[in-house]
């Protein structure tokens, strides 16, 4: 095995996106239009807000917001975060938080729901990215996403679904991670540096499970910016807790002491 090769059982962290990659054109990939977002009392929230469409390709066509029909944001925001953010909302990825200035570089929505957003500073990569990944419904994908941070995965998709058979539970995490939290069973937080990356990445990754006896969806956010934004990054990474948290957990309809019993990977 050579040194940079990842040993059997272990994830590698994602070190971050490819400029490389063809970049979503406006108008043509996607659209941006200003709107107001509100809180679940009906006040407007002083931050810029925006819906974003989606060209989801023939036959299907765009994936349009109805602005006159917007949710609620259902978390806070705090004062100190606000003069710094600007709030995006889409069908398939709900409210996002992301630094104020900064434009999207990649949307796609898949044929299974399954949607990304890739956004970055105006002067490119190298001085910060926030990318979101969200899973509504492959349980497959669930299990690709969750594995080696959310031990009640496990028991909740591979070992019912039998993707454990192909995909084997992820014992150990490449880099090892600066730190690695579990606020919650359902919710894993981690940061990170690879040696690609002149900054710190945070990601958060969360199962959810919406009613008992429904299949588990997941969501994870990566953000990467200077180490003078390190609390404003923070935010942005937490913000599934806090701007748009999930009224259940992912125990929801299970016994969580038997499904988070294995240990976290190292």
């Amino acid at each position: 095995m050579t040194a940079s090769a990842t040993p059997p059982g272990t994830r590698r962290l994602w070190a971050g996106p490819d400029a490389s990659y063809p970049a979503s054109i406006p108008g043509k990939d996607f659209r941006i239009e200003p709107v107001l977002a509100r809180n679940t009392a009906g006040a407007l929230i002083d931050v810029p807000a925006y819906a974003l469409d989606v060209n989801m390709g023939q036959p299907m066509g765009w994936d349009t917001v109805d602005t006159a029909k917007l949710p609620a944001l259902p978390g806070s925001i705090p004062a100190t975060v606000r003069p710094r953010i600007s709030l995006v909302y889409s069908i398939d990825r709900g409210w996002l938080a992301v630094p104020r200035g900064w434009r999207p570089y990649r949307v796609a929505d898949g044929v299974d729901a399954t949607s990304a957003l890739l956004y970055a500073a105006p002067d490119g990569f190298r001085h910060g990215w926030l990318s979101l990944e969200v899973i509504p419904g492959c349980q497959g994908c669930v299990w690709g996403q969750t594995n080696g941070f959310i031990p009640a995965a496990y028991k909740l998709v591979a070992l019912k679904d039998g993707y454990a058979k192909f995909d084997p539970p992820v014992l150990g995490l490449r880099p090892k991670p600066l730190s690695l939290r579990h606020p919650t069973p359902c919710t894993a937080e981690l940061s990170y540096r690879t040696s690609g990356s002149p900054m710190v990445i945070r990601q958060t990754v969360q199962m959810i499970v919406p009613k008992v006896g429904y299949a588990p969806s997941s969501r994870s956010i990566h953000v990467a910016m200077p180490s003078g934004d390190g609390a404003l990054a923070r935010y942005l990474a937490r913000q599934f807790l806090t701007l748009t948290p999930q009224p259940h957990s992912c125990m929801l309809g299970h016994d969580a002491a038997a499904a988070t019993a294995r240990a976290a990977p190292r």
